[in-house]
């Protein structure tokens, strides 16, 4: 079977097998064509005879982010622990709901939407932690990860990214900068290491 992919403006034929990457929502249309069977006298079969792409292909589309933005409404919220709420605050929450309606290119071609493992990930740390700094500001990387900082006493910066994989660390004072893994064992160095630099 031969598989022919149509856009507004393009054709893409595809031969047998997977489709690569994702192509959004697909319209298929089926007809009815003689099978290898019809000699036998048995009914034809049904086979998909074109598929369109009945929306452009992206890496997040407009209902996605609808729906990654209702995971943050009310208080009733899960995605968000209490502890992460009380770190970032009421303004901080907003912003960050506010990342939620990025699209893919928001920040030039390679920026990527709000990636939801990196928000899982940020929520469990200030969980795990329990860390509230003062004026904790919220940002998105161009890779779509949540990003923290905060000023310490002397006015330098502790920097912080999260990822699926765990958080890449920059602490301004004391010149660290690394990752530490998503993990219990992570997040105890990484807390350590921000408090010995405000002690310091």
């Amino acid at each position: 079977m031969h598989l022919t992919l149509s856009t507004s403006d393009r054709q893409y034929g595809m031969p047998p097998g997977r489709l690569p990457g994702t192509v959004g929502s697909l319209k298929i249309a089926f007809s009815n064509l003689p099978a290898a069977s019809a000699a036998a006298n048995q009914p034809a079969q049904a086979v998909p005879r074109s598929v369109t792409v009945v929306n452009r292909i992206t890496s997040d589309t407009q209902q996605s982010s609808i729906v990654k933005s209702g995971l943050l409404q009310d208080d009733q919220t899960t995605l968000i622990s209490p502890p992460a709420k009380d770190a970032i605050g009421a303004n901080g929450l907003r912003r960050l709901e506010a990342f939620f309606h990025l699209q893919a290119g928001w920040d030039g071609t390679a920026s990527k939407p709000i990636d939801l493992n990196s928000v899982v990930v940020f929520s469990r740390f200030f969980e795990e932690t329990r860390l509230n700094p003062k004026r904790l500001g919220v940002f998105m990387s161009a890779r779509g990860n949540v990003v923290v900082n905060w000023p310490e006493q002397d006015g330098q910066l502790v920097e912080l990214e999260f990822h699926s994989s765990g958080v890449d660390y920059f602490i301004e004072s004391s010149g660290d900068e690394g990752t530490v893994a998503n993990s219990d064992i992570g997040f105890s160095k990484l807390f350590q290491l921000i408090s010995e630099s405000v002690t310091a």
